[in-house]
């Protein structure tokens, strides 16, 4: 009998502690499922919040990719694509030569591959960090063809215009085309490193700054030497901006005399000889001698005087006033429009017409 009432009793026990188990598994079921739509609705939200976002920087984009890419010929209507099930969450479609191209990762090269994804990167540092408009941008030329580097510049400046970036390189060209196309900009060099100090700095100057800093010091050959090849890299630049023709050269190779020849006689032809630019380079031409007097070791009976190498830098700085814009948004090069036979800025801010 007393081993009945325990058995009795261990049942009872374990049926409440059954129910008490039921009873758990019953709201943990009942939480499980509750939790689980929530989890479905934060996971369609959240799809649906990144489509958004994307969706708003899109057309960005779209438009970054194509100012980087507009030196490639065909190669339009970047299109980003939100692909929530695949690997790669987001894919970029683009037009080549009016055909759709989709995945574009599988035709494009890796310095385009890298202009889409710096084109994303800004846009979305635009768009959702507006309360803290700060950008780093490290080095980012390393993977980019050579000839997107103006490119990148353009897109800084006329899509990013109220955000303060700071830049990071190792590449004295690049360095040298930030400085001359930010001129207010804060320039730096870190000139060395000190274990007991860290980075050295220095402050950085234009190439133009540099070579006006020389003549300061009473320095014309090494500001000719510098000023030299300057003024070749920039005729380059304006000969193709006006059109020029210059004799075919297969190296590539123009020295500063012939540039200045056909750039003096392009600006006659499409400005007339009473215009002010024609008469600032026929005057930049008569002073081009000063090239061989410092590229070379000469007598120095006969090296540059301070007042040779100032007259050839202020009548560069004439030049530099009237062939580029002065908008400092912008500054620019004026490019030869046939349309309206006279040279326009881009931005649409400076024109040179016939003077006749």
């Amino acid at each position: 009998m007393v081993d009945g009432n325990k058995t009795f009793a261990t049942a009872v026990d374990l049926w409440n502690e059954l129910e008490t188990i039921e009873t758990t598994l019953s709201i943990l079921k009942s939480t499980y499922k509750d939790f689980s739509v929530i989890v479905e609705n934060y996971i369609d939200s959240s799809i649906a919040n990144v489509q958004k976002r994307f969706e708003i920087i899109s057309d960005d984009v779209g438009k970054y990719f194509e100012i980087l890419e507009q030196d490639t010929n065909g190669l339009k209507g970047a299109v980003l694509k939100l692909l929530p099930e695949e690997d790669r969450a987001v894919e970029l479609q683009i037009d080549f030569h009016g055909d759709p191209i989709y995945p574009a990762y599988k035709y494009l090269s890796e310095s385009q591959l890298n202009s889409f994804g710096l084109s994303v990167f800004l846009a979305s540092a635009k768009y959702f960090n507006v309360n803290f408009r700060f950008i780093i941008l490290d080095d980012i030329i390393n993977s980019f063809d050579g000839y997107k580097r103006p490119r990148i510049v353009e897109l800084l400046k006329t899509q990013l215009p109220d955000h303060q970036i700071l830049l990071l390189t190792h590449d004295n060209v690049w360095h040298e085309l930030l400085f001359e196309s930010f001129p207010s900009s804060i320039k730096k060099r870190f000139v060395r490193w000190e274990y007991n100090h860290g980075p050295i700095d220095s402050e950085g100057y234009t190439p133009l700054e540099k070579i006006k800093r020389q003549l300061d010091n009473d320095e014309p050959v090494e500001a000719g030497r510098n000023l030299g090849p300057y003024l070749e890299r920039h005729l380059q630049e304006i000969g193709e901006k006006f059109e020029m023709m210059v004799k075919y050269n297969r190296r590539n190779e123009y020295t500063l005399d012939p540039l200045l020849d056909r750039f003096t006689t392009r600006v006659k032809e499409k400005l007339g000889s009473n215009h002010p630019l024609y008469s600032a380079t026929r005057d930049l031409a008569e002073d081009s001698g000063f090239r061989n007097l410092c590229a070379h070791w000469k007598d120095p009976d006969i090296q540059l005087t301070m007042t040779e190498m100032n007259s050839v830098y202020d009548k560069w700085i004439t030049i530099e006033k009237l062939a580029r814009c002065q908008d400092e948004k912008c500054l620019g090069w004026v490019k030869y429009d046939s349309a309206i036979s006279a040279f326009i800025c881009p931005c649409g801010q400076t024109k040179l017409e016939k003077i006749k």
